[in-house]
């Protein structure tokens, strides 16, 4: 079974994701949370569900540290190489460990559009017989319908 999570900017897709996690933490994923400073938003990070692990994943580009290491810019953001080879990782090893389910946050242009981010990590994961969270902006929900192609798919809203 495919899971949507759908719904606006900042409707609270991540924490409805993190929540699902904790009611299933036989599963395994990855999250994107956001990163405050001082009651500003400095980042996004990467969070791997079962080892707690983080890494930076995109920082705005007028923001861009000095040591940064990025892999592309998409919009207003610069994403890491790093934290997409670790993703990469740790998707991969949860499909070795045949584990399920599996929180994919976010899908969106990148991979819808672009064929990059996640896309090789959701093109793996839907070849599987596995239950799959898979978070999505409101304004791509017919794109990613679309993309699976396939019935047995649930929205859930934050």
């Amino acid at each position: 079974m495919i899971y949507l999570i759908t719904g606006a900017i900042n409707s609270g897709k991540t924490s409805k994701m993190l929540e699902l996690y904790r009611a299933n933490p036989q599963g395994d994923g990855i999250v994107c949370p956001k990163v405050f400073e001082n009651g500003h938003f400095l980042r996004y990070d990467i969070l791997h569900l079962k080892s707690g692990k983080i890494l930076p994943f995109a920082y705005p580009v007028e923001c861009i540290p000095e040591s940064w290491d990025e892999r592309i810019i998409f919009g207003k953001f610069s994403f890491s190489v790093k934290a997409f080879d670790f993703a990469e990782a740790c998707a991969y090893q949860s499909i070795h460990d045949q584990i399920s389910p599996f929180f994919l946050d976010e899908i969106g242009p990148l991979e819808l559009d672009l064929h990059t981010g996640f896309y090789s990590i959701l093109k793996k994961l839907l070849s599987l017989n596995i239950d799959l969270y898979i978070s999505v902006r409101k304004s791509r929900i017919n794109d990613i319908t679309n993309f699976l192609g396939r019935g047995n798919i649930h929205v859930i809203f934050p």
